[in-house]
C-alpha cells in the first residue's frame, strides 16, 4: 500500500506531499489539483505497460493523455526537473525527469531504484490488482467490446468500463466477494447475484442479462425489471447513463482484494442521491478489507455514505483520510485533512468543503 506520494515542479504543484491511506477521498474545487494527483499515478503506470519505467516518463498513453513536456512541468518551476516519489512501509521509490520542453517522453535524470525488476511485486500501482475507473466512462449500449487477456491478466475492467460486461460474463457466476460486500437482500457470495443486488439500489429490482456473441467478439447486454408480479426486458440505450457508468464500479469494488489499488473517478455521475450515499458505503467496505482507494468526488452524498460506514463501524475511522485542495491566499495550492471521527462526524468543515447546501439554505430561509 502506497504511504506517502511527492511530486515536485509537477503541473500545479512546486513541492507537495500527500499522505495516503485505505481510502482516500480528493475533494475541492476544480482545477486545484485532484487530477494532478491521479495523474500522476497513471503516468508511472502506464509507462510500467510500456516498459518505459526504468528509462523515462511516458506523457501519453492508454491512461492518460498530458500532452508534451512544457504541459506537465510548473509554471514557475527553479528548475529543470520533474520529480515523482512513492513511499510504502518497506520502501521509498524515486524518479527525477530532465525536463524537455516539446517532447512526450521525459528521460529519467536520477532515480534511487537499483532493480525495477522488484518494483512490480514491492508496491501496489505495479502490480495486477490496479484498476482505474476515469469519469470519461462509456454510456448506455447493446454490446461491449471484449479482452480474454485484459480479464484473465490484467484483472481490469477498464479505465471506461469498457470490459466491465465482458469482465462479468467470464468472472460473474465463479468469482466469490468477500463476506462484508454481500448485499443484505442477496445471500449467494457469487459476482453477478451480487452486482444485480447492489445495482437495485440505483434502480429497484434491475437484473443484468449476458449474451455471448462470440462470432463477433462481443459481449450483448440487456436489462429486466420487475413491477409487482409483472417483469419487462430494458433494451440497455434505453436505461439511461447512471446503470452504465456505475456498472464498472460496482464490479471493480466487489472483485477487490487486499493489496488492490483502485483509483476512480466521480462514481456519483449520473446517480440520484440515495444511490450515491450507498455507493459511498460501498466503496467503504471495500476500503476494509485492505484494499487501498484512491477517490475524486464532488459528491456531499458519497462523503456522507463513507461517515456512515465509520459510525455504523464498517470501517475504522482511521483508514479514511479526506483531502480538500484549494489555493492558498499566496497564489499555492495546498491541502487540509479534517477527519472523520468515530461517530462520523468531521474534526473542521473548512470554508468550500461540502457546504454549498448549508450556503444555499441560509440564503433561502
Amino acid at each position: 500500500m502506497i504511504q506517502t506520494l511527492a511530486l515536485k515542479n509537477f503541473k500545479c504543484f512546486e513541492d507537495f506531499e500527500l499522505s495516503l491511506s485505505n481510502l482516500n477521498i480528493l475533494s475541492g474545487i476544480n482545477g486545484m489539483g485532484k487530477s494532478t494527483i491521479i495523474q500522476s499515478l497513471l503516468l508511472l503506470r502506464q509507462s510500467s505497460e510500456n516498459n518505459t519505467l526504468d528509462r523515462g516518463l511516458l506523457l501519453n498513453s492508454t491512461l492518460t493523455n498530458i500532452g508534451i513536456g512544457q504541459d506537465l512541468m510548473y509554471k514557475a518551476s527553479k528548475t529543470d526537473e520533474i520529480s515523482i516519489s512513492l513511499s510504502n512501509l518497506e520502501n521509498n521509490y524515486s524518479w527525477t525527469y530532465q525536463y524537455d520542453e516539446l517532447s512526450e517522453y521525459l528521460k529519467i535524470k536520477n532515480t534511487n531504484i537499483k532493480d525495477f525488476s522488484s518494483i512490480n511485486t514491492n508496491i501496489n500501482l505495479f502490480e495486477n490488482t490496479f484498476d482505474y475507473i476515469s469519469a470519461e466512462r462509456i454510456g448506455p449500449r447493446r454490446s461491449y467490446g471484449r479482452s480474454y487477456y485484459d480479464v484473465y491478466t490484467n484483472n481490469i475492467v477498464g479505465s471506461k468500463g469498457e470490459l466491465a460486461v465482458h469482465y462479468l460474463l467470464e468472472m460473474g457466476r465463479s468469482l466469490h466477494i468477500a463476506s462484508n460486500l454481500k448485499h443484505p437482500s442477496e445471500k449467494s457470495d457469487i459476482l453477478e447475484l451480487q452486482v444485480n443486488a447492489w445495482l437495485s439500489e440505483i434502480s429497484p429490482g434491475l437484473k443484468i442479462h449476458l449474451e455471448d456473441f462470440k462470432s463477433a467478439n462481443l459481449v450483448g447486454l440487456n436489462y429486466s425489471t420487475s413491477i409487482g408480479e409483472l417483469n419487462y426486458d430494458i433494451n440497455a440505450c434505453n436505461m439511461g447513463f447512471g446503470v452504465s457508468f456505475i456498472l464498472p464500479i460496482v464490479i471493480a469494488l466487489l472483485k477487490s482484494s487486499n493489496d488492490t489499488l483502485l483509483i476512480i473517478e466521480n462514481p456519483e455521475a449520473h446517480i440520484h442521491p440515495k444511490g450515491q450515499r450507498i455507493i459511498g458505503e460501498l466503496i467503504a467496505k471495500a476500503a476494509s478489507n485492505g484494499v487501498q482507494i484512491i477517490l475524486e468526488t464532488h459528491s456531499d452524498h458519497i462523503l456522507n455514505g463513507v461517515r456512515l460506514a465509520v459510525k455504523n463501524k464498517l470501517i475504522a475511522s482511521e483508514l479514511v483520510k479526506l483531502n480538500f485542495f484549494y489555493l492558498s491566499q499566496n497564489g499555492v495550492h495546498s491541502n487540509t485533512t479534517p477527519q472523520i471521527l468515530f461517530d462520523g462526524s468531521l474534526s473542521s468543515w473548512p470554508e468550500g468543503f461540502f457546504d454549498e447546501w448549508d450556503n444555499a439554505i441560509n440564503e433561502l430561509f
